[in-house]
């Protein structure tokens, strides 16, 4: 596999990260320079590995009326099927065909059907030794499960074929196919309970690359987020340390230590990735995922150098900030005190410095729990709200009166040493003070 070597980040405005709406378009479209990059399926029965995360299950129902247009091998081989129910699975491209799939039993004995029969590979037969799928049913805390994983498809991403037949033949000799790995599952109710007809499925695999960053490996990889295998806005992506971390006199340093929320699921695809404070990007993908470009600028950092501060102890509380804003200013008009706000985002390299810094800080902590109400929104899931607020970079930081009204903010990066000293501006504004 070839690796990427950039040594580069993204220039955002000094201490903070713009956190505008996300575009239509797979990603910033920006003039900076974009590095190509080659992705490849990871299969996890063949890599040894996977995600730690997969999406909810897609339904797709099922019938015991079989279909009038379908291939007549495929209706043929229906017919030897015992107690067989059928339905169609519609992933890739829009113009992509249904790909039939049968669900029988294994014998007249069997009150469950525990044998999947689909067209894989979506060439309108089933092979017997590819596509057809056997799996004990469990007891799973009461309810009977059937569960097939992993199971191969190819999905078809060749172009939607022109009208001419010499150009639709031309466009089938080059058909593109990526093949993903699938799990499949349908339940049988407990005693009493309503009989379902859904047969469940959800990725397994994902598209990697690898690049070289800051003297390290790390893994590439873009995700189906939605279980449609096509990788638009719906995808997320994520950087993954290879191998073990250099040496680092401090710990924190660490690339692989920065991982959280993130590197377990995935960021948006139009979302910067933070690694030492850098951010990167994913600056376009393919629909199969095989190709994509990763952006960068000159290495200007996100977080800039700071003079430093004197060690300054650490509280031994933790914060704890309310997460819904109307909730948190009703307190705030019932205590009679001020409320600070911040906005902050799982992708916020500077908010995850201030949570580590001056929200650990003694003399903010102490202020804020004696004098604020406090309240954390994530700007990702309240984005209409912030838009409201006119909070356009992160962190973004607002304190209001007790009786509702905003009277200051911070944007970008803010130290214990200023934090304490604006907190000790506002800290007066209780109600009767």
């Amino acid at each position: 596999m070839k690796t990427l070597t950039i040594a580069a980040a993204v220039t955002l405005a000094a201490g903070s990260v713009l956190a505008g709406e996300p575009s239509k378009q797979p990603a910033d479209r920006s003039a900076a320079a974009k590095a190509p990059i080659e992705l490849r399926p990871v299969l996890p029965s063949e890599a040894g590995r996977s995600l730690p995360w997969s999406p909810r299950g897609t339904q797709m129902q099922w019938s015991d009326q079989l279909p009038d247009h379908w291939p007549e091998q495929i209706r043929s081989f229906a017919s030897s099927l015992i107690d067989p129910v059928y339905g169609e699975m519609a992933i890739g491209p829009d113009h992509a065909a249904k790909r039939p799939f049968i669900l029988a039993r294994t014998s007249d004995a069997n009150p469950h059907r525990e044998i999947l029969v689909i067209d894989a590979n979506a060439d309108g037969r089933i092979d017997t030794d590819r596509e057809v799928f056997t799996a004990e049913a469990r007891d799973v805390r009461g309810r009977m499960w059937v569960t097939h994983a992993p199971v191969t498809l190819a999905i078809d991403y060749t172009p939607k074929p022109e009208e001419k037949d010499e150009e639709r033949d031309r466009r089938a000799e080059r058909r593109d196919l990526v093949e993903h790995e699938f799990s499949f599952w349908h339940t049988y109710p407990r005693e009493g309970d309503e009989e379902s007809n859904i047969l469940r499925y959800t990725r397994r695999s994902w598209m990697e690359g690898e690049v070289s960053l800051l003297g390290r490996s790390f893994r590439l990889q873009v995700i189906d987020a939605n279980n449609d295998a096509l990788y638009t806005t719906s995808a997320r992506w994520t950087l993954a340390p290879v191998g073990p971390a250099p040496e680092r006199p401090d710990e924190a340093d660490d690339p692989a230590a920065t991982f959280t929320t993130e590197a377990r699921t995935g960021i948006g695809i139009n979302d910067p990735f933070f690694i030492d404070g850098q951010a990167y990007r994913l600056s376009s993908i393919c629909m199969s995922g095989r190709t994509g470009a990763f952006k960068a600028a000159d290495d200007a950092p996100v977080i800039p150098d700071r003079p430093a501060e004197p060690d300054r102890p650490k509280s031994e509380h933790e914060l704890a900030w309310i997460g819904d804003l109307d909730e948190a200013q009703r307190e705030a008009q019932r205590l009679g005190k001020p409320l600070l706000v911040k906005w902050t985002a799982v992708w916020c390299g500077p908010c995850r410095t201030m949570d580590r810094e001056a929200y650990r800080d003694k003399a903010v902590v102490e202020t804020l729990r004696g004098s604020f109400v406090i309240a954390s929104i994530d700007f990702d899931e309240q984005h209409q709200l912030a838009r409201q607020h006119s909070v356009r970079a992160l962190p973004t930081i607002q304190i209001f009166d007790p009786s509702g009204e905003e009277v200051d903010r911070r944007v970008g990066l803010q130290t214990p040493v200023r934090m304490e000293a604006w907190l000790d501006e506002h800290k007066g504004r209780a109600r009767g003070s």
